[in-house]
């Protein structure tokens, strides 16, 4: 478990300073910035200084925020500051932790990042049709090998 004084942050100064310049707070914006956009900038800078990927679980402890407000500003500050996304990586992951059904042929995957997910469930779609979700938002279901033929030709 993490705790807000347990995180160490790599380069916070300079991860401040890039993002405070690329929001241009201190020039135009400085009299419209709204707290939204503050929660935003102040959570980039965040996860920008982190030495690795922590679970929105243990930043929503660390922040002392929801989960769901967590995934919310995920996507906000990847769509406000966008930063390269390590989906490969993320992709592997999710795989090599995921589920196969043998009745149905769908692999279910699990991505904690909801804009790398995003990101994976439009790729998916545009090559291979539909993509599942379950309850737990953080899961797509991959479409079957049936799917995948019939979509490939």
């Amino acid at each position: 478990m993490v705790s807000g004084s347990g995180i160490h942050f790599n380069n916070l100064d300079s991860n401040l300073l890039k993002r405070m310049q690329e929001a241009e707070l201190f020039t135009r914006r400085f009299g419209s910035f709204s707290k939204t956009d503050y929660e935003v900038l102040m959570f980039t800078i965040f996860l920008d200084s982190l030495p690795a990927p922590l679970r929105d679980y243990d930043i929503s402890i660390a922040l002392g925020i929801t989960e769901s407000k967590v995934r919310n500003l995920r996507v906000k500050s990847q769509l406000m500051y966008p930063r390269k996304l390590e989906w490969a990586e993320e992709l592997v992951k999710s795989i090599e932790h995921g589920y196969y059904d043998r009745t149905t042929g769908q692999i279910t995957v699990t991505f904690e990042d909801p804009s790398i997910q995003n990101l994976m469930k439009n790729k998916i779609e545009e090559s291979f049709g539909t993509v599942g979700q379950t309850l737990n938002i953080k899961q797509l279901v991959l479409p079957s090998g049936n799917s995948i033929k019939q979509f490939s030709g």
